[in-house]
């Protein structure tokens, strides 16, 4: 991960050195292994060498934008890197929502890669935009799923969406997207924000079509 953190530094350096400084210090083992028995699972490898760098980041420096795909479907959320205390907090929230309100429903989400439909997940939160939209390692996906996967868990209609098959995999395109322009960083009301330049198309779509019904729909 520090090869991909070092990428990612040198682009924040440049482009945005205030997300850069929001970057928290490094994780200890002895963080990791107590968020880890609190829990009660075993974080993926990479997830852990990530934290090993940075511990999450502080508010306001999210450098994760809202991603859409190429024609301007929104596929998930922005939002800062969470510390440990977060991931921690926020994943026991979402068992909590698991048991009182979801697993009941399950037939009436909208599904999208190699995500289990019964109900029976395990996942751990380590982005939270406080809208109900998340960013999740799943560590027990459907057939075909890798362990440690990337998913988003979208609000409102509610869907859950496969993004990469391991937070590697996840950060590396994020990276990447950087590198190449596709993320890029807007000043907005004075202030930068990361943005996909995939959303300017969902714009143009939303300035040339007319409303729609407002239920997501996921092309193939």
């Amino acid at each position: 991960m520090r090869d991909l953190w070092n990428r990612l530094e040198s682009y924040l350096k440049k482009h945005a050195p205030a997300v850069l400084d929001s970057l928290n210090p490094p994780a200890t083992v002895r963080e990791i292994q107590e968020a880890e028995r609190e829990l009660g699972i075993r974080l993926p490898s990479d997830f852990t060498d990530s934290l090993l760098i940075h511990n999450g980041q502080g508010r306001d420096g999210a450098f994760v934008p809202n991603e859409f795909e190429e024609g301007g479907f929104f596929r998930a959320s922005f939002g800062e890197l969470a510390p440990l205390s977060q991931v921690v907090s926020t994943t026991f929230s979402m068992r909590a929502a698991m048991e009182e309100y979801w697993r009941p429903w399950t037939d009436d989400f909208e599904y999208d890669g190699p995500i289990r439909r019964d109900g029976n997940w395990s996942w751990i939160i380590f982005i939270d935009a406080g809208s109900g939209n998340q960013h999740a390692l799943d560590l027990q996906p459907a057939e075909g799923g890798h362990v440690g996967q990337v998913v988003s868990i979208l609000h409102d209609p509610s869907a859950f969406l496969f993004l990469a098959p391991s937070f590697r995999a996840w950060f590396e395109a994020l990276v990447e997207r950087y590198e190449t322009g596709r993320y890029y960083f807007a000043e907005i009301d004075g202030e930068l924000e990361a943005t996909d330049r995939f959303e300017q198309q969902k714009r143009r779509m939303e300035d040339e079509d007319p409303p729609g019904d407002g239920i997501l729909r996921f092309p193939g």
